[in-house]
């Protein structure tokens, strides 16, 4: 009797995936009594358990980049901004930079940092954010560039602008700054991504006078979050 005991409580105790494999997905109830499929996956031992992936986040997850031209002429955005950017001629290109979330999502830009690889500290800059393409036609480096046009705000293209001043040296004689809004909103930036995208653009200005060095390239850091 106590030897059918035991192989009974062994039966019962046994992994139910040594009489099978995994099958995806498991439905199980949440807490409003509703169905909820979860993916499941076999362990070494053999047993089933959740496929539970944890990602790992970076403070700044979204990131991208402007090189200036060749050229070494002093920017004097004393009174006007100048355009940072890379042509000479044709039409100025938007930087690109991903951000967190659904495609076409909303999210909020909790903090941001720029980096210079030059040899000056840089003066003040203007980071001029959109959600799609904004209108740059006919400007090029060391255009006037005192912000966003018109059609580009009513348009709702427009998201706002972080100034990044206070430029801080690296110990690898580099500088960075970290940025701070300017669009008169405190606390996070709220964003929007176009239809199909998972970025946003970049046009920087130069905000006082500045000479850069050939190919000088200022990076972005973002830190993003989507919205729940």
């Amino acid at each position: 009797m106590i030897r059918k005991l035991a192989l009974a409580l062994a039966l019962t105790l046994a992994p139910v995936a040594a009489f099978g494999a995994c099958t995806n997905p498991v439905v199980v109830k949440d807490g409003g009594n509703s169905n909820v499929s979860m993916s499941v996956a076999t362990n070494p031992d053999g047993n089933c358990e959740p496929n539970v992936q944890i990602n790992t986040l970076s403070l700044y997850n979204g990131s991208g980049s402007t090189t200036h031209s060749a050229a070494t002429t002093n920017y004097n955005g004393v009174t006007t901004s100048q355009l940072f950017a890379l042509n000479t001629s044709g039409n100025a290109v938007p930087t690109t930079v991903t951000v967190t979330g659904t495609t076409a999502g909303t999210g909020q830009i909790t903090h941001a940092i720029a980096t210079s690889s030059g040899t000056n500290s840089p003066p003040s800059i203007v980071l001029y954010l959109f959600s799609g393409a904004p209108t740059l036609t006919g400007l090029v480096d060391y255009s006037n560039y005192a912000g966003p046009y018109l059609a580009d705000i009513t348009s709702g293209n427009y998201i706002g602008s972080l100034s990044c001043g206070n430029w801080h040296p690296t110990n690898d004689g580099k500088f960075y700054s970290e940025c701070m809004s300017s669009n008169g909103i405190f606390g996070p930036m709220p964003f929007k991504a176009l239809n199909g995208a998972t970025t946003i653009n970049v046009v920087e200005s130069i905000a006082g006078a500045y000479t850069p060095i050939a190919s000088e390239t200022h990076t972005y850091f973002f830190s993003t979050s989507p919205d729940r």
